[in-house]
């Protein structure tokens, strides 16, 4: 089995390959790694292998590429032996999108362009997975689902919808194999560089003993244990019929960011002062999604609740941060 990863040294491609020497016969996984190092480092691999030692032995499977995904011709020759393209790549974040608009959309949008278009071009190549967000949907009623009107609120969220509508056009139009996941909020190991809610609340409490929460905390999200995740991406690659272009993807839960900060800070023993800024620009108050159409074809379920997942990811960071 031979799969390409690009962003594969960010969090979820980090869990994903460990999950798939969880899964699979190592001595026969190939994994290139295909990641431009912008916002990582190539010994980021380190986390993996403390986190899963057994890897180690078969660390000679996994080739690091470095590389950008807006090289077409790189993208080419780097994935031609791979039967699996999985497009982790991204310019991640709301806030980051609304500092530099330019940078996200040439990231998002003609990055993931050129990774469809290798994607046509390398016909062993059987399954394409790109990795979408809620942010698309914006400012709308949840819980969420794929026929959700779209109303993003952010140049993330545009560039984020722009990507699934080319995912639709290569899928129905050109008839390749591709779709685009929605994922919800994510959390769990190997997160270190991860700026997301969760991963930001601990690194805080961790380096200052106290948390800034941007509006009044009554926000709702849907958090995702990224193993849950991992596990739906590699449902997607082995399914044997065409994939469908759009899935949603979230634990169907909402949880308000104070409770889930609240649930955070119980796993330590100190006290933790809690201060409150005003609501971030393309904040949206409500996300939470509901799963059935994946959930329904994939006969999948998230297994890891979210005290579980905080109380595990808590001790990651205690050994690793």
């Amino acid at each position: 089995m031979n799969w390409f990863i690009t962003g594969g040294l960010g969090f979820v491609g980090l869990n994903l390959i460990n999950k798939l020497f969880e899964k699979f016969e190592k001595k026969k996984l190939k994994v290139i790694i295909y990641d431009s190092l912008k916002t990582s480092k190539k010994s980021d691999l380190k986390y993996l292998f403390e986190f899963n030692p057994t890897i180690l032995k078969y660390k000679k499977n996994i080739k690091f590429v470095q590389g950008d995904i807006n090289n077409y011709s790189k993208l080419i020759k780097k994935s031609k032996n791979s039967q699996y393209f999985i497009n982790l790549a991204a310019n991640t974040g709301v806030q980051p999108s609304i500092r530099n608009p330019i940078n996200d959309a040439t990231i998002n949008i003609l990055g993931n362009l050129n990774c469809l278009l290798a994607f046509e071009k390398n016909k062993k190549l059987k399954k394409f997975i790109f990795a979408s967000s809620g942010a698309p949907i914006g400012n709308n009623l949840p819980p969420f689902n794929e026929n959700c009107n779209t109303n993003p609120v952010s140049p993330y969220g545009v560039s984020k919808l722009s990507c699934e509508k080319y995912i639709e056009f290569f899928n129905e139009v050109k008839g390749l194999d591709c779709t685009a996941l929605r994922f919800s909020n994510l959390y769990g190991p190997l997160s270190v560089r991860k700026s997301s809610l969760i991963s930001k609340v601990i690194k805080s409490i961790m380096n200052s003993k106290s948390i800034t929460i941007f509006g009044d905390g009554k926000q709702t999200r849907d958090f995702l244990h990224v193993e849950d995740l991992c596990e739906a991406i590699i449902s997607c690659c082995l399914k044997k019929e065409k994939l469908s272009c759009l899935y949603q993807l979230g634990s169907g839960k909402e949880t308000d960011v104070n409770k889930v900060t609240n649930l955070i800070m119980q796993n330590f023993n100190f006290k933790i002062k809690k201060t409150y800024k005003k609501k971030l620009l393309g904040d949206v108050q409500r996300n939470f999604t509901k799963p059935k159409k994946f959930m329904r074809e994939f006969h999948w379920r998230p297994k890891i609740n979210l005290n579980q997942g905080l109380n595990e990811v808590v001790i990651w960071y205690n050994k690793n941060y």
